[in-house]
């Protein structure tokens, strides 16, 4: 069990994304395949770990004939999230213990959640149950111990995300597909973002956590405020280079981000 407290620690703030506009760290990239996911699925969505309720809320506004549905472990996290305005309903609860009967929904979604739950088998045989027969699951996994990428190459990386972000699991892309596998999910696409020039941000940003200087703080906000100072130029040049970078190779299965599709 991990000792991360995310009461302390929340993500998921700002505004609604936008699906085909570059931001910061490929969000808009994360929506967009999202969405592409979610095309055939009427009636009932939930975001599994959504924080403060960010994507799922951009889902809403993406796809307003959906009933959304965004848990999460955290109190701070649900509360934020029901303060945001949105039609998507918010609620607090274990991914073990998911508040839907046998086939209710018809899609659930873990984004950058997998990793930090104790048991990916208790979670995912969760997700499987809540899914009606065809229901789609949509994961963002990060691959921390995939070989060919910077964070499975030096594992001092993995610590510093164990420690400052609670990653309990380094899978590489085919260790997670064999987990989906075992728990009756069945893979029908994939996609990856974070390759060279992202995996660099990512080792930087954990470096300097590690180090106690947090890069990371406000960031979303930073990107976003008008205000057009040298440094929010920089950050926004940034972003376009690690959303074109994602999209342009986002079939190559060398990024250490994982985006997979899977049917029930």
């Amino acid at each position: 069990m991990t000792s991360f407290d995310y009461e302390q620690v929340t993500w998921g703030g700002g505004g609604v994304i936008r699906p085909d506009e570059p931001d910061f760290l490929d969000h808009s990239l994360h929506l967009r395949w999202c969405l592409d996911a979610l095309r055939p699925v009427t009636g009932e969505v939930v975001e599994i770990g959504c924080g403060s309720g960010r994507f799922i809320a951009s889902v809403q506004a993406a796809r307003p004939e959906l009933r959304c549905h965004g848990l999460d472990l955290s109190h701070t996290a649900i509360k934020e999230a029901q303060g945001r305005g949105s039609p998507v309903h918010f609620a607090q609860a274990s991914a073990d213990a998911l508040p839907f009967s046998d086939g209710q929904l018809g899609a659930a979604l873990m984004i950058d959640v997998l990793e930090h739950l104790p048991s990916m088998e208790s979670g995912l045989a969760e997700v499987r149950r809540v899914l009606k027969p065809g229901g789609v699951f949509h994961l963002v996994f990060p691959c921390e111990g995939h070989p060919l990428t910077l964070v499975g190459r030096l594992p001092f990386l993995r610590g510093f995300k164990a420690k400052h972000a609670g990653h309990l699991h380094a899978l590489s892309p085919w260790a997670l597909f064999d987990v989906l596998e075992r728990a009756g999910l069945r893979r029908v696409d994939v996609r990856y973002s974070y390759f060279g020039l992202g995996q660099l941000y990512d080792a930087a940003v954990f470096s300097a956590l590690g180090a106690g200087v947090d890069m990371h703080k406000h960031r979303q906000s930073q990107v976003e405020a008008d205000a057009p100072t040298l440094t929010k130029r920089v950050r926004r040049g940034l972003s376009k280079v690690l959303h074109y970078e994602s999209k342009w190779l986002s079939r190559l299965p060398l990024g250490m981000t994982a985006h997979v599709t899977c049917v029930r």
